[in-house]
C-alpha cells in the first residue's frame, strides 16, 4: 500500500484534527474522505466499532474483525486486513468507549464489548 507524506503547520494540523474529532473519524480518515468524497469505505475503526456494538452486547464471547464484518470481511483487498486490524486495534485500545481488547488467538485479535 503506497504511504503518502503531507507536512502541516501545527495550526493547521489542530484544525484537521478537531474536524476529525467532530466527526469521530481519524485525521487519516478525515483527509481520506476529503481527498476521495466519493469513497464510501466500510473498513475505519469507527464503523467497526458501530457494528461490533450493534451486533454483539456485553457479557458475549469474544469476537473478531472478521465477525464484525461478516462476508464483507472477505471483500477486503488481501493485505489490507492486517493493516486494518492494526489501525483498529490502536483505536480500541486509545480511544474506545465501547470495546476493549481480549487477547490473540491463533494470531487473530479478539475483543469484547466493554
Amino acid at each position: 500500500m503506497p504511504v503518502i507524506k503531507i507536512s502541516f503547520s501545527d495550526e493547521d494540523f489542530q484544525i484537521i484534527k478537531n474536524l476529525a474529532a467532530a466527526d469521530r473519524i481519524s485525521v487519516q480518515d478525515y483527509i481520506r474522505k476529503i481527498v476521495l468524497p466519493n469513497m464510501n469505505t466500510i473498513f475505519t475503526p469507527e464503523e467497526a466499532e458501530k457494528r461490533a456494538v450493534g451486533k454483539f452486547k456485553k457479557g458475549d464471547k469474544p469476537f473478531t474483525l472478521s465477525d464484525i464484518y461478516g462476508s464483507d470481511w472477505y471483500s477486503m483487498k488481501r493485505g489490507i486486513s492486517g493493516v486494518f486490524g492494526r489501525r483498529f486495534y490502536d483505536y480500541v485500545t486509545a480511544d474506545s468507549e465501547y470495546i476493549e481488547f481480549a487477547g490473540m488467538e491463533n494470531n487473530i485479535a479478539h475483543y469484547k464489548i466493554k
